[in-house]
């Protein structure tokens, strides 16, 4: 590999820029609640429509009794119980925080109605963390679905953070590093 030196050409100023007033704060503030906002909604859609891919690839059902859930299509207490009787495999397989072990146990005798029972009249919260850890402080009457859980590991790092990546290197790459004048 070639030696490589530091050399100045990158380092100097722009002649126009020397002279010019630094932004304000609040302007540099609504600088960075631009770029945040530009990133952040993205790649929560991002995050989510993996999640959707994923879950439409992997279990079919279990994403059709979440839309269900979602869009309010059950509307009577059986199609709300036969809808979350089709998300007890996901909650268990993934393992997500707030299911009760005697869930697990009836899922594992293949006895889906008496898992559904374990669960309970428990609130199903839909999150889209990153499927780490699980929260310190859940309330005994909720599970979480976190949408995180459902997708691989170098998926997830790609959906939440590669758009922002993307974003960056594409707007420094123009005009030789600079952000904006």
């Amino acid at each position: 590999m070639a030696t490589r030196w530091v050399t100045e050409a990158r380092l100097r100023l722009a002649p126009e820029l020397i002279g010019a007033e630094l932004a304000s704060p609040g302007r540099r503030l609504a600088a960075f609640a631009i770029d945040a906002a530009i990133l952040f909604v993205p790649s929560v859609v991002a995050a989510a429509a993996v999640a959707w891919l994923v879950l439409a690839l992997r279990d079919p059902a279990a994403l059709a009794a979440l839309t269900d859930l979602l869009m309010q299509r059950t509307t009577t207490a059986d199609a709300a119980r036969a809808a979350v009787r089709d998300l007890v495999p996901l909650l268990v397989e993934h393992d997500m925080p707030g299911v009760p072990p005697e869930t697990a146990v009836a899922y594992a005798e293949d006895d889906l109605d008496r898992a559904l029972d374990a669960l309970g009249d428990r609130d199903i919260v839909i999150t889209i963390q990153g499927g780490g850890s699980s929260p310190r402080n859940l309330a005994d009457d909720v599970v979480l679905l976190e949408l995180g859980r459902l997708m691989p590991p170098g998926v997830r790092l790609a959906a939440m953070y590669g758009l922002g990546a993307l974003y960056f290197t594409l707007l420094t790459a123009r005009r030789g590093g600079c952000h904006a004048r």
